[in-house]
């Protein structure tokens, strides 16, 4: 009888341990259909959660990265980064469409700027950078 116990025990007990050692992989991210990619709808948010920060890109620092809009329809993230923005007296254009890899932003998400990360707060992951520029590839409108 004792035998039948620790014998039913230890198998209770290898059971739980090999459930205890099951790991939950994280979810594969969503891919989304580069021709889906629209500033409004996927740009912005990486944005707006991320740049425009209190002391960051909130309005106080260039490029203004905040979602409100400014006029339009156009958010003063879209039309600091489309139409360029005055900086020490030139005029400092942070997308480029042709070679988005070469434009000003993307070269601050994955290099930083004066040796601070972009965002300070971490970095972006791979399929909000593929977003980014995929919108570039894409021309850049405000969709």
């Amino acid at each position: 009888m004792r035998e039948i116990t620790f014998k039913t025990a230890f198998v209770i007990g290898m059971m739980l341990m090999i459930q205890s050692c099951y790991y939950e992989y994280p979810p594969e991210p969503v891919t989304i259909d580069p021709a889906k990619v629209s500033f409004n709808t996927h740009v912005l948010p990486i944005l707006a959660q991320n740049c425009a920060l209190e002391q960051c890109h909130d309005g106080t620092k260039k490029p203004d990265l905040r979602a409100e809009i400014l006029f339009d329809n156009v958010s003063h993230a879209y039309h600091d980064l489309t139409v360029g923005t005055l900086i020490d007296g030139k005029t400092e254009n942070f997308i480029n469409t042709t070679f988005p890899d070469e434009s000003v932003l993307l070269d601050a998400i994955l290099n930083g700027v004066g040796g601070i990360d972009m965002p300070p707060d971490g970095a972006l992951t791979q399929q909000q950078i593929d977003l980014i520029r995929t919108w570039m590839i894409k021309g850049a409108h405000n969709d």
